[in-house]
C-alpha cells in the first residue's frame, strides 16, 4: 500500500512539474508560462512549441512541419517556421523529399488571397535537398514582405527548382496551391512565433 501512495506522489510531483500555468497579461492577453521561465499566447500552443536547451538559449518553432497537399501535384510542399535572433525564417522544401537542387539566387512568388503578391530570394547557397530557405525582417530590407506574411492569407505560390535537363541545368518553376485550412495553420503559425 505504501508503495501505491508513493508512486501516486511521485505522478502527482511529476505532473504539475510539468504544467503550464495560465496568466494575463496587462492587456488582456492571455499566455501560458511554461516552469522554465518562458511563455507562449495560450492560443498560440496549438501553432508553436518552444524548445530550452542545456545551455538556457531557447527556439522556437512551428510546432509540426505544415503540410501543403496541394491537390496531389508535384507531391506537396512541407514548411518549417523558425525565429531567429533578429530573422523570422522560413523553409520551404518538397514534401516527398526527392532530389531537388535550390540555387543560390532562385526565385519565390507569392499570390496572397487578396490578390496582392510577394517576390522572395533564396537566401542561401546551392542546395541539392531542395529547402528553399528566406529570412525576413526589418534589418534585412524585406519587412514589407514579412508583414504581407504576417498579415495575409496564402493562395498559391511558385518556387523555382532546377534539375539537369539532357545535361544542362533548366529552371523547373513548381506552384503549390493551399487550402484555406493550410493557409491558416501557416498564417496563424507566422503570427504565433513574429508576435513572441
Amino acid at each position: 500500500m505504501k508503495k501505491i501512495y508513493l508512486l501516486a506522489a511521485v505522478l502527482a510531483l511529476s505532473v504539475n512539474a510539468l504544467a503550464q500555468t495560465e496568466a494575463t497579461t496587462k492587456d488582456g492577453k492571455s499566455v501560458l508560462l511554461n516552469s522554465d521561465g518562458t511563455w507562449i499566447y495560450a492560443d498560440c500552443g496549438r501553432y508553436i512549441k518552444t524548445k530550452t536547451y542545456d545551455n538556457g538559449k531557447t527556439s522556437v518553432s512551428s510546432k509540426e512541419n505544415i503540410q501543403i497537399n496541394n491537390n496531389g501535384k508535384n507531391n506537396g510542399l512541407s514548411i518549417l517556421v523558425l525565429k531567429g535572433s533578429s530573422a523570422l525564417i522560413l523553409s520551404f522544401g518538397p514534401a516527398d523529399r526527392a532530389v531537388k537542387c535550390v540555387k543560390e539566387d532562385a526565385k519565390m512568388n507569392i499570390v496572397f488571397a487578396d490578390g496582392t503578391t510577394a517576390g522572395l530570394t533564396h537566401m542561401k547557397e546551392l542546395d541539392c535537398e531542395g529547402n528553399f530557405v528566406v529570412f525576413l525582417g526589418k534589418d534585412l530590407g524585406n519587412a514589407a514582405s514579412l508583414d504581407k506574411i504576417r498579415t495575409k492569407k496564402i493562395k498559391k505560390l511558385t518556387i523555382d527548382f532546377t534539375e539537369t535537363k539532357n545535361g544542362k541545368l533548366a529552371t523547373d518553376t513548381q506552384e503549390f496551391v493551399f487550402t484555406d485550412a493550410e493557409a491558416s495553420l501557416f498564417i496563424n503559425t507566422v503570427k504565433c512565433i513574429t508576435d513572441m
